[in-house]
């Protein structure tokens, strides 16, 4: 008994040390609703509400492929928002992440997601804040770009909102 005790033990932590996630940080004081689309619907996620007073973190279900957008309580979608854009457990076992502005290069967007990267790391890092908008170089713009970024990490923070990312990131992305 105690083997299976163990067993079952051990394959619990397992489950629980590959579960991927998304720290949501949110910059400002606005409420935002963070809504997920996975590819072919494969993996439903629920929208969740998120705001400066906690950061929100979602699981996400083994391999999942999609992106996410959010949007300000009492506003509209943005015509083409900037998506954060993930695939865990993609080629390599390798967690591949973007920030996408490929339905609008111009970054209308820019209340929203802002910059994505591993937790507990400097980089790489993809998107843009309030102090680096002006000449950003670190969106998926173009559908061949190679802005997409790649870690073995399968925590991942995105900020939201306007404001600068609180944390320092590494100058090379």
């Amino acid at each position: 008994m105690k083997f299976a005790t163990t067993l079952f033990g051990l394959l619990g932590s397992a489950a629980m040390a590959s579960a991927a996630t998304v720290t949501f940080w949110t910059l400002d004081d606005k409420v935002r609703t963070v809504t997920f689309t996975s590819n072919e619907n494969r993996w439903p996620i629920a929208p969740v509400t998120v705001s400066n007073k906690e950061k929100t973190v979602v699981t996400f279900p083994d391999n999942y492929v999609g992106n996410w957008y959010s949007t300000i309580e009492g506003e509209a979608k943005a015509a083409h928002p900037l998506l954060g854009e993930v695939q865990f457990g993609g080629w390599g076992g390798k967690t591949y992440f973007d920030v996408s502005a490929v339905d609008d290069p111009t970054m209308q967007d820019k209340k929203n997601v802002q910059k994505l990267w591993p937790a507990g790391q400097s980089g790489p890092w993809s998107g843009c804040d309030e102090s680096s908008w002006a000449g950003c170089q670190t969106l998926y713009i173009l559908w061949d770009d190679v802005q997409t970024k790649v870690t073995e990490q399968t925590d991942l923070i995105q900020t939201l909102g306007v404001g600068a990312t609180p944390v320092q990131l590494a100058a090379f992305v």
